[in-house]
């Protein structure tokens, strides 16, 4: 999902462009404010899993990027939307750091660590080619807002998902 909605809103510029009268200079914001904040933040994300649990940083991660999201889809301003993407951004670093450090210590190494990678790559390839297609048929749709508004149902079964089955 982290992969999706860093491509997904590629697909929406131009309608998000329209609704809030943007020059080109600003549309590319809502862009980077995602990636600089998922990027410089990453590294923090691991320690902080480190620290206060991988699950702790995976839920904790994954309630600020469905909260975020929710803002996002409900922005009435472009500068509430690219908060909303920065904090994105921020939720997003915390799980993805958390998930790859879940990975490593809950399969053992050798081929059930390998297999258990090449999923979690397989599925963040899917989330290139999503994000495109979701994005389009969203946008067509039901409007911009939907490829933000999406990602609440998801982040939720996330967390309902890692609270029953994910051990600390």
């Amino acid at each position: 999902v982290f992969v999706m909605d860093g491509l997904v809103v590629g697909v929406a510029l131009a309608s998000i462009q329209r609704r809030f009268g943007l020059p080109e200079g600003e549309l590319q914001w809502i862009v980077n404010a995602y990636t600089i904040a998922l990027a410089g933040f990453l590294l923090l994300g691991g320690r902080l899993g480190d620290i206060y649990g991988r699950r702790r940083a995976f839920n904790t991660g994954f309630a600020l990027f469905g909260m975020a999201s929710l803002s996002a889809g409900l922005a009435p301003s472009v500068v509430v939307l690219i908060a909303a993407r920065a904090t994105q951004g921020l939720g997003a670093a915390l799980a993805t750091a958390a998930v790859f450090s879940l990975v490593t210590t809950l399969f053992d190494e050798g081929r059930e660590r390998s297999r258990a990678f090449g999923i979690l790559s397989g599925v963040g390839s899917l989330g290139v080619v999503a994000g495109a297609v979701l994005g389009g048929i969203l946008t067509f749709t039901w409007g911009w807002e939907s490829i933000f508004l999406l990602n609440v149902p998801i982040s939720a079964a996330a967390l309902v998902g890692s609270v029953l089955s994910v051990p600390e």
